[in-house]
């Protein structure tokens, strides 16, 4: 063990990051969303994380690693963020893609 988390193998990744009324934690293989629901009971979802194009193994070399990590993690963080606020919001809270409007390709809700 050399005490460097960057070099250790036998000490997972992991990562986060708050969700509405929650948070959601990264390990290596999935990923866990836990969310406070308005009547203070603890709602939890693990799911396996969802990796684009495994077989495709120049997908994992330097330069095209991070634009792919980037979309996994912003599917993958989306995926937790409509799971919480399905479960953190009071009922009188549109949930997320429930809103009022057109939306366009980049996602903003217009009119």
């Amino acid at each position: 063990m050399s005490g460097n988390p960057s070099t250790d193998p036998d000490r997972p990744y992991i990562g986060g990051q708050a969700v509405i009324e929650g948070v959601m934690m990264r390990g290596p293989k999935s990923f866990v969303v836990s969310v406070r629901r308005p009547d203070g009971q603890i709602a939890i979802r693990e799911q396996a994380w969802n990796v684009f194009f495994p077989s495709l193994k120049f997908l994992r070399w330097p330069v095209f690693r991070g634009a792919v990590v980037l979309a996994e993690s912003l599917h993958n963080g989306y995926s937790a963020l409509s799971f919480s606020s399905e479960h953190g919001l009071p009922a009188d809270v549109p949930a997320a893609g429930a809103g009022r409007g057109r939306r366009c390709a980049g996602g903003a809700a217009v009119g």
